[in-house]
């Protein structure tokens, strides 16, 4: 009887558990997804999390791009560039 109220509980607390409380989701990892023209289902899909997380991401980075956050990626500005070595621009 004992084993069987330990089980139950072992069974529910795991379904439970499984079914709120999923990991964080990686929004980096959703943006460079988005950035490569996936659907947000199939971003979903493949890090099996809910589509809803994904469009939370999405509309996280919409809303930062759209405030004037400047990109990692873009340039870094200066105005100058260096000749490559070896080269007689100088």
């Amino acid at each position: 009887m004992k084993r069987s109220l330990i089980g139950f509980g072992v069974a529910t607390s795991l379904v439970l558990g499984a079914a709120t409380g999923y990991s964080a989701v990686n929004c980096e990892q959703v943006k460079k997804y988005l950035k490569t023209g996936r659907t947000p289902q199939d971003i979903a899909d493949t890090m099996v999390i809910p589509v809803d997380e994904v469009k939370k991401c999405q509309n996280e980075a919409d809303t930062k791009g759209s405030t004037g956050t400047a990109d990692k990626s873009g340039t870094t500005g200066g105005g100058t560039t260096a000749a490559p070595e070896g080269s007689k621009a100088h």
